[in-house]
């Protein structure tokens, strides 16, 4: 395998305003296997604009490009390539603070694509009927109790359409939701910064067949530099996913993980890191649940040069007959 990486990060100096930006993206290639090549990206670019004292207008930008892992239970039997996913949107909100108390109203449309799977005969069968657009409207309320701690409040309504009212097995899985979150943004003098938030989801789906789902929802993103030489991230999401399998309502699909980063020389950096995976899918025995570890070594040759090395295991354990599987991956390279 020959992976190449490329990743952008941008940040504005103005005065007023502020515009910022990551993007990242990677393409896994293998020689002689073209049906399993895989790319994959993700990006986000941030614009406030400072309309006047305590009034701003917030927007985003973002992407995410992945591909479908053969055995993956929306997929059809039988195919031998990993089709790829893309989901693109956009935000666009206007936040006004009344003292410590800070009112934001957004709205949201996400789209998500999926691209044709690929038999071992060469015949293709098409997903589009996968494809859908979800429009969404939040109302954020937050009070800062002090400058290291935001508690808020945020209501959603969402609608999902699909592109095609009947998915491939007869289901019109357009639907409606309703969400709360409670949580609070953290910044402990610097050494511990992030956010924090929970809530609930309620869906219902245009199918009569398909059954209301409520799952949890939310998401902790963590940071906690222990000292100027050791850095620890935390993330975990939870929240309600699409799914053509038949008599499945949706998937809740849960994230957890860690990441540790350690100088242990100017130049020369070690970074650990583990995460674990949960798909719930609703109404179905179906379950899967994924583990990920991965070591890696950054050695900065030169101010332009590194070299990088790493080890990775992956794993997925499924209820799905055919779908588990181990892999270690080994790479070496130059950043």
């Amino acid at each position: 395998m020959v992976r190449t990486m490329a990743e952008l990060k941008l940040e504005s100096d103005w005065l007023r305003h502020s515009l910022t930006g990551t993007l990242r993206g990677s393409y896994d290639a293998f020689p002689g296997m073209t049906d399993v090549n895989r790319p994959s990206g993700t990006g986000r670019v941030n614009l406030r604009i400072d309309v006047l004292r305590g009034t701003q207008i917030e927007s985003e930008g973002r992407y995410a490009v992945t591909t479908q892992q053969p055995g993956n239970p929306n997929l059809p039997n039988g195919v031998v390539n990993q089709p790829i996913t893309t989901s693109f949107g956009g935000t666009l909100g206007l936040v006004h603070t009344f003292n410590r108390l800070t009112v934001g109203l957004y709205g949201d449309v996400d789209r998500s694509t999926y691209g044709n799977a690929k038999l071992a005969d060469g015949t293709s069968i098409s997903q589009e009927d996968r494809n859908y657009t979800q429009y969404a409207v939040r109302l954020r309320t937050g009070y800062e109790l002090s400058p290291f701690l935001t508690p808020f409040v945020e209501g959603r309504l969402d609608k999902r359409r699909y592109d095609e009212h009947f998915d491939s097995s007869g289901y019109a899985r357009d639907s409606n939701g309703v969400g709360l979150r409670v949580g609070t943004a953290i910044n402990l003098s610097g050494s511990v910064t992030g956010e924090v938030a929970a809530g609930l989801e309620h869906r219902v789906y245009d199918d009569p067949r398909l059954a209301d789902l409520n799952g949890p929802i939310g998401e902790a993103s963590l940071v906690w530099t222990a000292t100027p030489l050791t850095k620890l991230r935390l993330r975990a999401s939870s929240s309600i996913g699409e799914t053509s399998v038949v008599g499945s309502s949706g998937v809740i699909v849960s994230q957890a993980g860690a990441e540790v980063e350690h100088a242990l020389r100017r130049n020369l950096t070690v970074t650990g890191a583990l995460a674990f995976s949960n798909n719930n899918y609703q109404d179905v025995y179906l379950r899967e649940h994924g583990m990920t570890g991965s070591v890696r070594l950054d050695w900065k040759l030169t101010r332009t040069l590194a070299f990088r090395a790493s080890f990775t295991h992956e794993r997925l354990d499924s209820t799905s007959p055919g779908s588990d599987y181990t892999a270690n991956i080994f790479l070496v390279g130059l950043r």
